[in-house]
């Protein structure tokens, strides 16, 4: 074989998976898990009530919690439904692009959102 004239492989022509994203792997993102499968649409998303699976004092102590808390303060002057809105939406966008990971660090980051929307609303009710 000539120098430079073997076909490089990258990740689209390339049959080899890569360690760690096999199906046999339980944290490999498959889009299929009906997981949020209830709440893809945003519309249905807002109209429900939030609620967290974890304890909120756990949920608190995480790096998402703090991340999410960032982006609900400065996001606080908009209306409660607006705000959930947009978190929501934001959330989809980097789970769609597979920002988290793994499907259950990607739960872990709707709940610490869903935290801190709430957190931000009972804030502003005890203050009015």
């Amino acid at each position: 074989m000539k120098y430079g004239t073997a076909k490089p492989q990258n990740a689209l022509t390339s049959n080899q998976v890569s360690r760690g994203n096999g199906g046999n792997n339980p944290n490999h993102y498959t889009p299929n898990v009906p997981l949020f499968q209830q709440h893809k649409n945003i519309s249905n998303f807002v109209k429900s009530p939030l609620a967290v699976h974890y304890p909120k004092k756990k949920i608190r102590k995480r790096l998402s919690y703090q991340f999410w808390s960032n982006v609900t303060n400065s996001i606080s002057m908009l209306p409660n439904k607006q705000r959930i809105r947009v978190v929501y939406n934001m959330w989809l966008q980097m789970d769609g692009r597979h920002a988290f990971g793994t499907f259950k660090q990607a739960g872990f980051e709707l709940e610490s959102a869903v935290l801190s929307l709430m957190d931000l609303k009972e804030r502003e009710d005890g203050i009015k």
